[in-house]
C-alpha cells in the first residue's frame, strides 16, 4: 500500500511557530528567579544550577513517565550519570520558567535538547 501525504507549505508551519517578546522572557526569568530563590531559602543554594545530586533528589520529584523517559533517553542516547543530572536541572529551570509546579516530560525533551554532545559516556 502506498500513501501520498501532501506537504505542509512551509509558511504555514512558520506561522504557527510561537514567539516571544524579550519583555516576556526576561519576565519569566524573573519568576523562575522568584521561584528558585523561595525553593532554596533555607539552603546555601541560590539556584537550580547549584543543586548537587543529593539536592536534586530532595528537591525534585519526577513522575513514573518522566522517570520511564529518561531511563530510556540514558540508555538511546548513552548519557551519563552526571548528563542525567544535569538534565533533571535543567528540566526544572524550564518548568520554573514555565511556573509549573512539577516537571513535565516537554520540559525534559527540551532539556535533552540543550545537552552538550560530547558529555556522553565513551564506549570502547
Amino acid at each position: 500500500m502506498i500513501l501520498e501525504i501532501p506537504r505542509e507549505n512551509i509558511e504555514n508551519i512558520l506561522g504557527q511557530i510561537k514567539t516571544q517578546s524579550s519583555t516576556e522572557i526576561r519576565e519569566q526569568v524573573r519568576n523562575a528567579r522568584t521561584i528558585q530563590q523561595e525553593r532554596f531559602a533555607e539552603t546555601d543554594i541560590f539556584n537550580n544550577a547549584h543543586m548537587s545530586p543529593k539536592h536534586v533528589e530532595k528537591f525534585i520529584v519526577l513522575d513514573d513517565g518522566c522517570k520511564d523517559f529518561l531511563i530510556q533517553a540514558s540508555h538511546a542516547l548513552t548519557l551519563s550519570p552526571r548528563v542525567v543530572h544535569r538534565t533533571i536541572k535543567l528540566a526544572r529551570t524550564i518548568a520554573d520558567m514555565d511556573s509549573q509546579g512539577e516537571i513535565q516530560l516537554s520540559h525534559l525533551a527540551e532539556a535533552l535538547q540543550y545537552r552538550n554532545k560530547t558529555m556522553f559516556v565513551e564506549h570502547e
